[in-house]
């Protein structure tokens, strides 16, 4: 990519920096506290992590989800720094910050709206939509002005159903946010699972991790320290617990995220989209959209379905759907998530 496709980044105003002291003598810290006040993180708690409006309210939202990844990923943080390693000193703000920043750009109804809003936009992608809400959304335009290396840490963390493996050539914090995740989401996704009754029974191969959360956690997290420090950088793919890891996320994503009933979140969300699309046509539909909390997506739907006469009197009201302070700044600004990448994120001032 040349200098000037990066420029072809559409800003809603120029990246400004507040004067903020804090900033000046932790940066990583400074970026943690902008990102626990932001509308952004604000939002996850009324989105999906795996099941939708659960009637058991111990069944994890986004939000849940994110705050147990910024468990996971200091408990491996400290561990590291315990160790008095030079190979492995980690800075712990960094790590907090992607952890808590990684999902702040998740879709309504998890993956499966993910999905339908990427038939929507070219390259749309839950983690580069992570970054356009603090770095072009937040502040009305002007952005959070994270640090590139959390931003980068950021954009960095998905894997999907892809292989585990580390790069050497990425910082430390950056890999222990990736595994972190999934370490995070695979035995809470499976205990909802479990309480939200989709499954009997966990699966062998988790039961030889530990027999509750906390233990199977724990046994990961342990297996990750010993292999780094063995390998030299943080890995966790070669060892017997990161091979059965691998075989409880393929069981997962065979008998739980695939087999969720989906055919009323696409109806929704494409009907949202459409509503959007015929009613701010200068806005980007997607956008929007994915700034949507679960239930708004329903009530709007419910209103669609009903024809009501006033929608957008009823819609575009911020007391209906809490977006609607956002959509005046948006006007005239679309996001190409194709040019949301490290590069454009290494280019930023």
């Amino acid at each position: 990519m040349n200098s000037n496709s990066l420029q072809q980044v559409q800003r809603i105003k120029p990246r400004s920096y507040d004067k903020d002291d804090i900033s000046e003598f932790d940066r990583y810290f400074s970026d943690v506290e902008k990102i626990r006040g932001s509308k952004s993180l604000r939002r996850l708690a009324y989105k999906t992590q795996v099941f939708t409006q659960p009637n058991n309210s111990h069944v994890r939202t986004r939000l849940v989800h994110s705050l147990e990844v910024v468990s996971v990923a200091l408990t491996i943080a400290r561990r590291f720094n315990m160790l008095n390693n030079e190979k492995f000193k980690i800075n712990e703000k960094l790590v907090e910050a992607i952890a808590l920043g990684h999902d702040t750009g998740h879709t309504p109804f998890g993956h499966r709206g993910e999905e339908v809003l990427g038939n929507f936009s070219e390259g749309f992608r839950h983690e580069k939509n992570s970054v356009v809400m603090l770095e072009l959304i937040e502040r009305r335009g002007r952005g959070l002005c994270l640090t590139k290396e959390t931003l980068l840490g950021i954009i960095r963390h998905s894997k999907g159903k892809g292989s585990l493996e580390s790069s050497q050539n990425h910082l430390p914090e950056h890999t222990i946010v990736m595994y972190s995740d999934k370490i995070a989401y695979l035995f809470a996704d499976l205990m909802d699972a479990q309480r939200y009754k989709f499954l009997d029974k966990i699966p062998e191969d988790a039961i030889k991790l530990g027999l509750t959360q906390r233990e199977q956690t724990k046994s990961c997290i342990d297996s990750l320290i010993k292999e780094s420090l063995q390998k030299g950088y943080v890995s966790f793919t070669d060892s017997e617990e990161a091979i059965i890891f691998s075989k409880i996320k393929m069981f997962m994503y065979e008998n739980v995220y695939s087999k969720k009933d989906s055919i009323l979140i696409n109806h929704m969300l494409e009907s949202v989209c459409e509503f959007f699309s015929k009613e701010l046509p200068n806005h980007d539909t997607v956008l929007l959209a994915s700034m949507l909390t679960d239930s708004e997506v329903m009530r709007i739907s419910e209103l669609l379905i009903a024809r009501t006469w006033d929608m957008n009197q009823t819609v575009f009201n911020e007391s209906f759907i809490g977006i609607s302070e956002i959509i005046p700044y948006t006007e005239n600004f679309k996001v190409d998530y194709t040019k949301i990448n490290e590069e454009w994120i290494n280019s930023l001032d």
